[in-house]
């Protein structure tokens, strides 16, 4: 009787140790799990709480939640965005074209002069550089050489160039007065350059010099009328460019 209460004892304390070294297991291999990685340790109640918060914002958005997960340099006890309730849309492919550099009027440049020298009977005139703008076009000349124009009088002369560019007939005419000390020009005439012919002018009392002496210097002359004889079209204006211009007039005199 003696032995069989004992041996009932001896298995009661056996369970007991057993299930004490057990629970002993048990709340160690926890610990180190919370220990290894806090994510995975038992929500918060914070935790639970922006979960909660999270996810029913999610299904009352009606859009799917997308999970980020978790890396660890964002892990936390503390879960602070595990919902998004904005969809990722996807953004659309920009292409850079380079831009592309393009001369709208083909002009000669400084290191393209166009220089002239033409001679009449009575007049003489060279340019490092010339060019007549007219409708939008350049016009630079029927080339060097002897050219016509009236020999006039004593007072009176002219010096005159005509030649076709650009598909338009061109015209250069300029006209000489004199009195018994100087010379001048009192007007200076283009063609217009445009399909519908016609003639513009250059006034004023234009380079002004004493009798026998040569007329120099740098002309940029805007004409004193309309380039274009379309009907309604918009004012457009002729340039005559002279740079280094030598003229002289009355020649032979």
């Amino acid at each position: 009787m003696l032995r069989k209460s004992y041996t009932s004892s001896l298995i009661a304390v056996i369970s007991v140790g057993l299930m004490m070294l057990g629970s002993y297991l048990l709340f160690s291999a926890l610990g180190n799990a919370n220990a290894l990685s806090p994510a995975l340790a038992y929500p918060t109640s914070t935790s639970a709480h922006v979960t909660s918060t999270l996810a029913t914002a999610a299904h009352q958005s009606n859009t799917p939640a997308a999970f980020t997960p978790f890396t660890s340099a964002t892990a936390s006890p503390i879960v602070t965005r595990l919902f998004t309730s904005t969809p990722i849309v996807a953004q659309p492919t920009v292409t850079i074209v380079p831009t592309r550099v393009t001369a709208l009027t083909p002009f000669p440049t400084s290191a393209q002069k166009n220089k002239v020298s033409w001679r009449s009977s009575r007049v003489s005139l060279e340019a490092d550089d010339f060019y007549i703008i007219a409708s939008g076009k350049k016009f630079l000349g029927p080339g060097n050489g002897i050219v016509g124009g009236d020999p006039g009088n004593p007072t009176y002369c002219s010096l005159e160039l005509e030649w076709r560019e650009n598909d338009v007939p061109m015209r250069l005419y300029i006209y000489f007065s004199a009195d018994n000390q100087k010379w001048w020009s009192p007007l200076v005439r283009t063609r217009n350059g445009a399909p519908i012919d016609g003639w513009v002018s250059y006034g004023g009392k234009l380079f002004e010099t004493p009798l026998g002496a040569v007329a120099t210097g740098n002309y940029h002359l805007t004409s004193t009328s309309e380039t274009d004889g379309t009907p309604n079209a918009a004012p457009r204006f002729s340039i005559l460019h002279f740079e280094n211009l030598r003229l002289q007039a009355f020649l032979n005199q």
